[in-house]
């Protein structure tokens, strides 16, 4: 079938590429469906840099361990935008962003959005992440919310920043409680 890429004679008539073609763009329509339905839609090396005061989406940062999830009728809706990030389910799992253009050296708030209820151990409770801001690190609390569509808003403040570029990192390190969605991080 493909002998003529060595140099053979082509024995395919028009009609049989035109075949071939067909099926090898249904087949990557069929992977990016897939895909797209299976929350693997970003690409941890496509990490959007984040700007102080603007909503930096869970989804555009890199991803550890964690995965997008699209939201639907009935299915965590709500969030922000296009996903927010799932799997915070042991730990070692993170999302890291990338804050840059910080003016000044100085003290700034993080708002964190976030979903927190029943997760896959059944329980029902104040859920633990770690916070690290370049070198510092801090337990961070996520109080239930109403639901898994129901988002709410945590405000951290006093977290140092230096000028230029600086690192955010929302982990679920061992000591933490996890499980629970990420849809956004706000720096004030």
């Amino acid at each position: 079938m493909l002998g003529w890429l060595c140099g053979l004679p082509r024995p395919q008539s028009r009609p049989r590429r035109l075949i071939v073609l067909f099926l090898v763009v249904v087949l990557v329509l069929v992977a990016t469906v897939l895909m797209l339905a299976h929350g693997s839609h970003r690409n941890v090396g496509r990490a959007q840099p984040c700007v102080l005061g603007a909503k930096c989406e869970a989804e555009d940062a890199s991803l550890n361990g964690t995965r997008t999830e699209a939201p639907g009728p009935g299915h965590w809706s709500g969030s922000s935008g296009v996903a927010f990030v799932v799997g915070f389910e042991h730990p070692g799992t993170s999302i890291v962003w990338a804050v840059v253009g910080i003016p000044t050296l100085g003290s700034h708030y993080l708002d964190i959005r976030y979903s927190n209820y029943r997760g896959q151990d059944d329980q029902l409770g104040t859920r633990t992440l770690t916070l690290t801001v370049n070198r510092g690190t801090k337990q961070i609390q996520l109080p239930t919310t109403q639901g898994w569509r129901a988002w709410s808003d945590l405000r951290v403040p006093g977290i140092e920043l230096v000028e230029g570029g600086n690192t955010i990192e929302l982990e679920f390190a061992d000591h933490d409680t996890g499980r629970v969605n990420i849809d956004f991080i706000r720096v004030y």
